[in-house]
């Protein structure tokens, strides 16, 4: 239950629009979100009926903008996110990217290093390339906030050893014997598409 002060909807400040023996109305903003019991009482010295209980959750978040670093990360590569936005939760929010292999991916409140309303920083590594949405949820069962687009781009092939490595000038080499004398061995995720160069040098 939230700690605040009672909130007086009375008909001494104008604020009741209906009044009636079985019905009041009134308009009111709470700030807080939460169970509130809710009771009606007849003058400030009167006795109170029973209660109902009102439950506010809390407002949808919405993203305005998102900034990746390394500003173009690839799949199997950590990068951290910056999410700009409102209404954000610090104490619930989450990161979700929806995508390829995602369904969704979650960066966790308890991961996330920086956590405001209007600011959420979290890292995280996708294993898969390709389009991904990324939203912010409060709480595991809150509303989600619009989304915005994230791309992953494929890993990078890396030459890690090859074998051998050198030969005579004037030795002609076919495609086969260099496929089977050169090894690549790459380091990453995916297919690889090997595109070999064999540079002539002087002796």
């Amino acid at each position: 239950m939230p700690a605040l002060s009672p909130f007086l909807a009375s008909d001494a400040n104008g604020t009741l629009a209906t009044k009636t023996a079985a019905q009041v109305v009134a308009p009111v903003t709470l700030t807080t979100a939460g169970s509130y019991n809710i009771y009606a009482q007849n003058g400030s010295c009167g006795g109170q009926s029973n209660s109902l209980t009102l439950v506010i959750g809390t407002p949808t978040p919405s993203l305005t903008a998102l900034v990746t670093s390394p500003s173009s990360p690839t799949a199997g590569q950590q990068f951290t996110i910056d999410i700009s936005g409102n209404n954000f939760d610090p104490s619930t929010a989450q990161i979700q990217f929806t995508g390829s292999g995602c369904a969704p991916c979650t960066v966790s409140n308890g991961s996330l290093t920086t956590k405001n309303a209007t600011l959420l920083i979290g890292s995280t590594t996708l294993s898969t390339a390709g389009n991904f949405t990324v939203t912010v949820q409060n709480s595991s069962s809150g509303a989600q906030s619009n989304g915005l687009p994230l791309m992953i781009g494929s890993s990078v092939p890396v030459v890690n050893s090859i074998y051998p490595t050198s030969m005579p000038a004037d030795r002609a080499v076919s495609a086969d014997n260099l496929r089977q004398q050169l090894r690549l061995r790459k380091l990453g995720a995916g297919p690889v598409h090997r595109q070999q160069r064999l540079d002539r040098r002087p002796a």
